[in-house]
């Protein structure tokens, strides 16, 4: 964790919440009523035993309606979302902020027309200090749940699910998926990394793009072969390599890469090769929120 990267993510942030709630207006669909009905609903199911939940206002920037939390965090006193964060893997931390300002920004910016409360669903699985002291893998299920007159996001459904303990050694990329009536959406979950890179860069030069291609349409290619199709010398690929090798593990500290193919596999999982299709999501955060008068 570098604390600098650290303290600049938390303000920006915190600017970026700051920024979005000012353009919130109050919450007309789901109804104050509907939401109890829900969270009754979610007491009531007998699976929730082994679950917690809770219900963040983004508006307000509260937590509330909590089922379950005092039994599996450890906290004293009334959770916030300052608590709970402090309950996530610290090596985590800053990239469990970029990504929910990333998904914050597409849901919001990028999709407000096809906001469904209660049909879709963002999931991811973090590592979380649980009530026995340590770290386990929680897989947290965010379902929308309250949209304003603009269908901006207002408050969402947290549900976690506790996957098994965390090894000390083990690392492991945060990978936000999004479902619609239960089917991942391949094309948002697309976009979702698009928007965590323009957060994250992960730059090549126009050199190291062509290496990198080229490992993609043939896995066997050698160091030498790449160097007579770019004219370059093989010793110049094999540096071209090491600096793609560290970049990668600079801007995916959760993986371990051993040589380019690694990185280029993990790429093409993570939809990098896409992303040009979704150039129009590289625009500033905030542009296109639709503001309530």
């Amino acid at each position: 964790m570098n604390p600098l990267s650290l303290a600049k993510t938390l303000f920006d942030n915190f600017f970026f919440m700051y920024t979005l709630t000012r353009k919130l207006g109050a919450p007309i669909h789901l109804s104050e009523a509907e939401c109890e009905k829900v969270f009754e609903n979610l007491n009531a199911d007998k699976t929730m035993t082994q679950k917690f939940a809770f219900i963040f206002n983004i508006k307000e920037g509260k937590l509330s309606r909590h089922l379950n939390t005092e039994k599996f965090l450890p906290y004293s006193g009334f959770l916030d979302l300052n608590k709970f964060f402090m309950l996530i893997h610290p090596n985590y931390m800053e990239e469990y902020l970029k990504w929910g300002r990333a998904v914050y920004t597409f849901l919001m910016k990028e999709q407000p027309v096809q906001l469904d409360p209660l049909n879709q669903c963002t999931k991811v699985t973090i590592p979380l200090k649980l009530i026995d002291g340590k770290y386990h893998w929680v897989l947290q299920e965010a379902i929308p749940l309250q949209v304003d007159a603009a269908n901006n996001l207002i408050s969402h459904l947290n549900i976690y699910s506790i996957v098994r303990p965390m090894e000390a050694s083990e690392k492991v990329q945060l990978d936000y998926r999004l479902y619609i009536n239960g089917f991942e959406t391949t094309e948002w979950t697309k976009v979702f990394w698009k928007g965590y890179f323009t957060l994250q860069p992960f730059d090549l030069t126009p050199d190291q793009t062509k290496i990198v291609q080229l490992i993609l349409e043939d896995n066997t290619i050698t160091n030498a072969e790449i160097g007579l199709k770019l004219i370059k010398q093989k010793n110049s690929i094999d540096m071209q390599n090491k600096h793609i090798l560290a970049k990668a593990r600079t801007a995916f500290t959760h993986q371990n890469f051993e040589n380019i193919r690694d990185v280029v596999s993990f790429l093409k999982t993570i939809h990098y090769f896409d992303k040009e299709n979704f150039e129009k999501y590289l625009d500033d955060d905030m542009d296109g929120i639709s503001k309530v008068e």
